[in-house]
C-alpha cells in the first residue's frame, strides 16, 4: 500500500473539526498533540474571533495530511 499525503490544493476532505467545551480543553489537547503525536502543527492555540466572538482553536495534520481542528466557541456545542 502506497501512502500518499493529502494535497490541500485538490478535491477531497479538507479537514475535520471537533468542538471543545472550553479554551482550557483546547489548550490540553494542544499539549497532548505537541508532546505525544508526531503531527505537523498548522497553528497552536489562537483567537479566531474573526470567525465568531470568542472562537479559539488549534489545527494540525494527521499522518495522511488531513487537517484536524479543535475549537471552542462560547455558547456553541
Amino acid at each position: 500500500m502506497v501512502h500518499v499525503a493529502f494535497d490541500q490544493d485538490t478535491a477531497g476532505l479538507h479537514h475535520l473539526c471537533f468542538r471543545a467545551r472550553s479554551n482550557d480543553d483546547v489548550d490540553r489537547i494542544f499539549a497532548f498533540v505537541e508532546s505525544e503525536l508526531d503531527a505537523r502543527i498548522i497553528h497552536g492555540p489562537e483567537d479566531g474571533s474573526r470567525y465568531s466572538p470568542g472562537y479559539y482553536s488549534i489545527m494540525y495534520e494527521d499522518p495522511y495530511g488531513i487537517r484536524i481542528e479543535v475549537n471552542y466557541v462560547p455558547g456553541k456545542g
